[in-house]
Formats: structure tokens, C-alpha cells, sequence
């Protein structure tokens, strides 16, 4: 986090449904194909710093 505010980042461009950096809809993290509707650890952090988050 602390590299994210030195460089002053606004936009971050992060995997979809991965457990961690999804943005939305993640997979459920038990390896069965299923997704559920929240944020991954590291896109809920850096949505709470202000930082626009899209899924590629």
C-alpha cells in the first residue's frame, strides 16, 4: 500500500475473479469452478484508498 500512495496510483488494471485481485466476482477459492459476488483481499484494499479498479 505504501508504494500505491508514494507513486500516487489512481488506476490499477487486475485480473478478473481471481480470489485476490477480482473486482465484483471472485471464485470461491475451493478449487469448483464456482464464483461468488464480492471483492478479492487486495481489490477491497485498494478500493478503500481511492484507486479505480477494472478487471482484465
Amino acid at each position: 500500500m505504501q508504494i500505491i500512495k508514494q507513486h500516487n496510483i489512481k488506476v490499477a488494471y487486475l485480473k478478473q475473479n481471481s480470489p485476490s485481485c477480482g473486482y465484483g466476482e471472485v471464485y470461491n477459492g475451493k478449487f469448483e469452478n464456482k464464483k461468488i459476488i464480492r471483492n478479492g483481499i487486495f481489490a477491497e484494499k485498494i478500493k478503500d484508498l481511492g484507486i479505480k479498479i477494472i478487471n482484465i
